[in-house]
Formats: C-alpha cells, structure tokens, sequence
C-alpha cells in the first residue's frame, strides 16, 4: 500500500506513534521519527527533538532534508504535566512543527494530527479556543498563564485547539493537494494512560468500566487509512476512534 513513500511521525518512540510507525514500516512505507527519546525499534532515519521548544523544532528541522509523503503528529504529554509543557507540546510545538516542515512534504501529501476524546467540546469553548489559535509560540506561555487549566483542564484544552486547528487549516495547503485531518481516540493503553487515571480519578475509572481502554494497533490502522490513497477526499475531518465514548458523552449531554 504505501510502498516507495516515506512519512515523518513525531512521538515515534511510544503508544499510538510507536504502533503507527510499525504498521507503516510493515505496509512497505520508510518512517523517519522524530522524538525526545530513541525509539526501542528500527526506523529509517531519527531525529531527536524537543517538541515544546521553538527554537528546538527549527535547529531539529534545519538538519533534516527529506521529502514526506506524510506527517503523523503523535507527540503528546499527560495531563500530569506542567500545563505549560502540556500545551507547548500538545498544540504549540504540533502547530509549529507542522507549519515548519510543509516545505518539506510532497504535493499531495496528508497531514495526520493525534487529538483526543478530551476535546470533543472545542465548540463549547470557542471563545478560549480561537483565542489560542491566533496566539503565536512567542507569547504562548504568557497566553497559558492566564488560563485556568491546572491537570486535566490543560490537556483537555490542548486537544480542543489541535481538532479547531485542524478544521481551521483544512484549506490552507490546497494548492499544493495537502490535505489534514484528526483522529481523536477514546482511553489507550499507552505508557501515559496511567496518568490520565491519576488525574482523572473516578470520572476515568467510570468510563474505563463501560468500555475498555484501546490499543495503539487499534488506532494505528485508522492513522494508516487517513494517510492513505483511499481518504484522499477527507480533509478538515476529526475522526473519531473510541468504542463509542463520545457517543456515549453526547448521550448524557442530550438526555
């Protein structure tokens, strides 16, 4: 399927990034990560980066110097974090990285941004939400101070700005063919679903009990479909992939 192309994954060296990048390989695609940490596998090129720094992303970038058929954005940290950190690499860092490496990608490529459950009330928050699409990285940190988003509330609000992101940019690249969507998944099991219980609490054990977590090979397929041929004529889409959760949170919201 993906044979001759070569796609770029940020966080390729854990969970969903991991998963993608491994199923990638396997349907005869090249993978080039990148990540802070080496991934325990074998990709076809690594780049070590950090994804909450500016100029971090651009020293990483000025090295690189391949031609993409795609991007995977599956870098992302718990809501255990410093809200700075989960915001600056959830959604500033993604935001940035992306716009940064467009020269790079092939026309016609597709652009793949890992979202969340967590944000599927961006229209909810519209206001807070389009305030951050328009702040730059420059004045990020000034900008997440002001919110009021300690634990889960920042990550939640990360994962709102990546889906509004992805809706605002849709036609952005569309001279060039380049097309980008959102896959938003339910609870993982991934090295970070440990963290979201912590800070979750009840709430996340509730919903863990009507449904179990997923697994990154679950997710990664969909991620392999969004890059693919075959979802050519999907662009500015969130998809959702969650055993019904959200479903589930409309329910009660309907009820």
């Amino acid at each position: 399927m993906f044979e001759g192309k070569v796609f770029a994954v940020t966080g390729v060296s854990s969970g969903i990034g991991a998963a993608t990048a491994k199923l990638l390989q396997a349907r005869g695609a090249r993978v080039v990560g990148f990540d802070r940490n080496a991934p325990g596998f074998a990709v076809d090129g690594f780049f070590p980066i950090d994804m909450g720094d500016q100029s971090a992303i651009e020293k990483t970038l000025r090295s690189v110097d391949i031609l993409f058929d795609g991007l995977v954005n599956s870098a992302g940290l718990p809501p255990t974090a410093d809200k700075h950190a989960v915001l600056k690499v959830n959604f500033f860092g993604l935001r940035h990285f992306t716009e940064a490496v467009t020269i790079r990608l092939a026309d016609g490529a597709a652009i793949i941004n890992l979202a969340s459950l967590a944000g599927f009330q961006w229209r909810a928050n519209i206001a807070v939400v389009r305030a951050g699409l328009t702040t730059s990285f420059a004045d990020a940190d000034a900008w997440i101070a002001a919110q009021d988003v300690e634990g889960a509330p920042s990550y939640h609000l990360s994962k709102e700005l990546v889906i509004a992101w992805t809706l605002w940019e849709c036609q952005r690249w569309k001279d060039r063919g380049i097309r980008i969507n959102s896959v938003s998944p339910g609870p993982v099991s991934s090295p970070i679903l440990a963290d979201f219980i912590k800070t979750l609490g009840q709430r996340a054990e509730d919903d863990l009990k009507l449904n179990r977590a997923g697994t990154p090979e679950e997710i990664a397929p969909v991620v392999a479909f969004m890059l693919s041929d075959d979802a050519r004529w999907m662009n500015g889409t969130d998809v959702s992939v969650d055993a019904g959760a959200g479903a589930g949170a409309w329910h009660q919201i309907l009820a």
